[in-house]
């Protein structure tokens, strides 16, 4: 389990940016009020907040950069994922053809695949654009504060780390074990990030093992929050496979399939727990229902899940039989 700063700094300019209407936001409440007023109080001023309303705007009207927030866990360090997105805006030529030379001929093939990767979400002269004017920014906002906040961050929740650290290594790793094994995910990384909650990231690399970014909680008693957004993301190989396979070409055109990712993941989160950590089961629930601004009767927590985050019948038919093969035999 670790830390990475250039993962929470890319993370950090979507969560000052991206407007979350999602059921379970992508960052956590108060995240960028809190960021505003600690800038407030050391009379700070970026270029963040300089092209705010460019960059949001942009952002608000193109569902392609939001997938670009991953960018920040394919690299090892802020200095390298600068290097990688300074080298893809330099290859881009007005010229298709050109820019498709000059991406053969400058890098080898392992950095032509990072540049495929930022290309995904950064590939109309506009996105390009929004990119070069968001990683200005987020190299503004490194140098005036953000390295030092994030720093001092990483010392007064040293405390809160090792809290979850613990839960994890000392008990909940042997619990999960069996399931990330069948699942392939027995190798891997774990970071807790500080602008995250309910909404995790997950990059799956098939020779490494995925690299999955938690919430980093505010408190030590908030420590097992880390492992209910641990179980939502480890269970996504298996809900986004219940949706993909139970979905229409036409429904994923439409955007129909995205509507149950988020459920599914939830959902399956909380099957899991049912499986391997029963003990966790109602703080799960109340977790994911509380970040959903969603009221339940003490008691009937899993009930309110279920009916708060719906499933099509036959993605929670697999999303179920699935878990139980994974988790079935020894």
């Amino acid at each position: 389990m670790s830390t990475r700063y250039q993962v929470d700094l890319w993370l950090h300019g979507y969560a000052m940016l991206q407007k979350d209407t999602t059921l379970v936001p992508y960052f956590k409440p108060g995240y960028r009020d809190s960021i505003e007023a600690f800038k407030k109080r050391g009379n700070i001023t970026t270029l963040l907040d300089t092209d705010n309303d460019s960059l949001r705007n942009e952002l608000a009207s193109d569902s392609k950069l939001v997938g670009g927030q991953f960018l920040g866990l394919y690299f090892r360090s802020w200095e390298t994922t600068q290097k990688a997105v300074d080298q893809y805006l330099k290859s881009v030529t007005s010229d298709d053809t050109q820019r498709r030379m000059n991406t053969r001929q400058m890098f080898d093939p392992d950095s032509r695949a990072v540049i495929g990767i930022i290309q995904a979400s950064y590939s109309s002269p506009a996105e390009r654009q929004w990119l070069r004017t968001f990683t200005a920014a987020m190299k503004d906002e490194d140098t005036k504060y953000y390295a030092n906040y994030w720093r001092t961050q990483q010392t007064d929740r040293a405390a809160i780390f090792a809290a979850v650290d613990s839960l994890w290594t000392q008990t909940y790793f042997t619990k999960f074990r069996k399931f990330l094994t069948k699942s392939g995910q027995s190798r891997g990384e774990i970071l807790l990030s500080l602008p995250l909650e309910g909404e995790g990231r997950t990059l799956g690399e098939p020779d490494r093992g995925p690299t999955i970014a938690v919430t980093f909680p505010d408190s030590v008693a908030l420590a097992v929050n880390a492992m209910y957004v641990l179980a939502h993301e480890v269970v996504s190989p298996v809900s986004n496979g219940a949706v993909n396979d139970n979905t229409t070409p036409a429904e994923k055109k439409d955007g129909v399939a995205d509507h149950y990712t988020s459920p599914a993941a939830v959902r399956g989160g909380l099957q899991l727990l049912q499986k391997v950590a029963p003990e966790l089961v109602v703080g799960y629930a109340r977790f994911y229902l509380d970040a959903a601004h969603i009221s339940y009767t003490p008691g009937a927590e899993v009930a309110a899940i279920e009916k708060a985050f719906p499933l099509r019948q036959t993605i929670a038919d697999q999303l179920t039989n699935q878990l139980n093969s994974d988790l079935s035999g020894s």
